[in-house]
């Protein structure tokens, strides 16, 4: 079995080729996932195609192209990093494996998050992917747990501030806000002490 790991700079990933995806798949994902790891969203969003979707299956939702380009800021926002192991496997779906690290979880001391990612490329563009996680870390009720204390410290001391990013106890996934919680969570802990 050949494997290549790469080390990347956003949110860690394998990627399992099956003998059916062509070169020209592979080339297309890994161009994806590249994007990702420079945080070159205008890049990434330019490898989808205009009906792209993307589905949580865990979640039990489907997002559109320009819903998953917002989420996509999250990433950025909050330093996501990865890595990606190509694997071959049966099938015409390219699979991934997904190791995602950020400064988010960081602060909140939450392991990494693992999922599986399958890539459906069809004229040469990404028309789907799916998305499948049983790591803690991406259960929203660890999330909220791991987040309290700093959400308690946040309704004293930057009220405002987490209306607008934690509105109704709900995270609101974009670039903006996850430098929000970033800078949130880095003073939360610098006033208790913790860093």
């Amino acid at each position: 079995m050949n494997r290549l790991i790469v080390a990347a700079a956003v949110a860690p990933a394998v990627i399992v080729m099956s003998p059916q995806a062509s070169a020209s798949d592979r080339e297309i994902v890994t161009a994806y996932l590249d994007a990702l790891a420079t945080h070159d969203l205008d890049a990434a969003t330019d490898l989808l195609s205009d009906d792209f979707r993307m589905v949580f299956t865990d979640f039990g939702f489907e997002a559109e192209k320009g819903d998953v380009v917002t989420m996509l800021g999250w990433d950025v926002g909050t330093n996501g990093r990865f890595r990606y192991e190509f694997d071959p496997a049966p099938g015409d779906t390219l699979q991934v494996v997904l190791v995602e690290r950020n400064a988010f979880l960081d602060h909140l001391g939450l392991d990494p998050i693992e999922a599986e990612m399958g890539f459906t490329v069809s004229n040469e563009a990404i028309a789907r992917i799916t998305y499948r996680t049983d790591s803690a870390s991406a259960n929203p009720d660890v999330i909220s747990q791991a987040l309290a204390p700093a959400v308690a410290w946040a309704r004293e001391h930057r009220p405002g501030l987490l209306d607008e990013i934690y509105p109704n106890g709900s995270i609101r996934y974009s670039r903006w806000s996850a430098e929000q919680w970033v800078q949130l969570l880095r003073d939360w802990r610098a006033s208790s002490g913790e860093d």
